[in-house]
């Protein structure tokens, strides 16, 4: 991304704002400095798992990458 051209990367800003807020709006301090970090920590977070997920060649990884965030996300939220 950071090679793209200056609108490419506009687009792709605009994007991940938007993800950010929505994921802030479903959080119940929404509102908040504390709702936008972490909605801020939310989206990197799932966004960051997801390419190392895809990114090894042992699926065992994968899986335990993926279950690993969603079992931390899941601790979160009781």
């Amino acid at each position: 991304m950071p090679r793209q051209a200056p609108e490419v990367r506009q687009v792709a800003t605009r994007h991940i704002k938007e993800m950010i807020d929505l994921v802030a709006r479903q959080l119940p301090d929404w509102g908040t400095p504390g709702a936008h970090e972490q909605a801020l920590f939310i989206v990197s977070s799932m966004i960051g798992t997801m390419v190392m997920a895809r990114a090894v060649d042992d699926p065992r990884l994968s899986d335990a990458l993926r279950e690993a965030t969603l079992k931390h996300f899941l601790k979160v939220e009781k």
